[in-house]
């Protein structure tokens, strides 16, 4: 198993409190573990989220584009974020 440790930051700049869902996409199998995948942010207040992504080593051939998915439950607007998951397999291409 390759794993992936990350932090998302999110930044409320709705003008009123919101609520947003976080998950993680990839084009292959993986795991997920979120510090909080649902955060309730004031105005402009900020959170920083912890993640870890784990893929099994046969599934990664190289560096893999992950998503990292922001539903804002007030609005429904939904952010898509590209993540670069780096593997062993990856350093030096």
């Amino acid at each position: 198993v390759v794993r992936n440790p990350f932090e998302i930051h999110l930044v409320n700049k709705n003008p009123e409190p919101s609520r947003f869902h976080l998950s993680i996409e990839a084009p292959v199998p993986i795991e997920v573990v979120l510090g909080t995948p649902d955060v309730e942010l004031a105005s402009l207040a900020d959170a920083r989220v912890p993640a870890m992504v784990s893929i099994k080593r046969e599934l990664v051939k190289g560096p893999l584009e992950l998503t990292i998915v922001i539903t804002d439950s007030h609005s429904g607007v939904v952010k898509r974020q590209p993540l670069a998951f780096l593997s062993p397999m990856s350093v030096g291409r």
